[in-house]
């Protein structure tokens, strides 16, 4: 069985480590890698003389900012939190090797 959070292994063995890859790394690194940096200065052009980031986004000129910021957080956490909780809860879930997998199965994977 694999555990819930560990770093991907490419190609996954299973098709559990498939699905935690495509649900927490994959979109955890595209957010990091496209994001970040325009979040960033976005924050530092609107605000550039506060200090810390929760500071500059309450002092940004304009509305909805910090909602986005609170967005793009539960965007990236809340499926892995869901994945684990399920993991938890109804263990084991789904196919535990890649031979037990239907083909109807291996096309929605």
């Amino acid at each position: 069985m694999a555990t819930p959070l560990q770093l991907p292994q490419i190609p996954p063995s299973g098709p559990w480590e498939g699905y935690v890859l495509v649900v927490i790394w994959l979109p955890l690194v595209l957010r990091v890698l496209l994001l970040a940096v325009p979040f960033r200065k976005a924050i530092a052009k609107l605000a550039p003389h506060s200090g810390w980031a929760f500071q500059q986004l309450r002092s940004l000129p304009v509305r909805g900012f910090g909602v986005l910021a609170i967005n793009e957080v539960l965007a990236f956490s809340i499926p892995p939190l869901l994945v684990l909780l399920l993991r938890s809860v109804l263990d084991p879930i789904g196919w535990s090797a890649w031979n037990e997998v239907s083909e109807v199965g291996m096309g929605v994977l």
